[in-house]
């Protein structure tokens, strides 16, 4: 949101002048949706557990293994296409 914002206050002159900064605040900010909704998720779990059985203890490493597990999988899902488009970038075109 920032660097939209500041792009329009100066009259659409990007915020940041490379482009991988771009695609990395791109990437964080499609990570941070989504964490934000998977974290909203575990904590209805969370509750619904606590609301039906009151004195069942839920363990923190119950919560926290999949909430850094899915963490690694955004991150790896979203870095993918950058990793293959340098790793295509990289490549010797074949010779005839």
């Amino acid at each position: 949101m920032l660097p939209m914002g500041v792009s329009y206050l100066s009259h659409r002159q990007p915020w940041i002048p490379h482009p991988f900064f771009c695609n990395l605040w791109g990437v964080l900010w499609g990570f941070v949706a989504r964490f934000s909704i998977f974290l909203v998720a575990c904590l209805s779990i969370t509750r619904t557990l606590n609301l039906l059985k009151p004195f069942y203890r839920i363990r923190p490493v119950h919560v926290a293994v999949p909430v850094v597990l899915y963490a690694l999988a955004m991150i790896l899902i979203s870095i993918t296409p950058y990793i293959n488009e340098h790793h295509l970038s990289q490549r010797k075109p074949v010779s005839d």
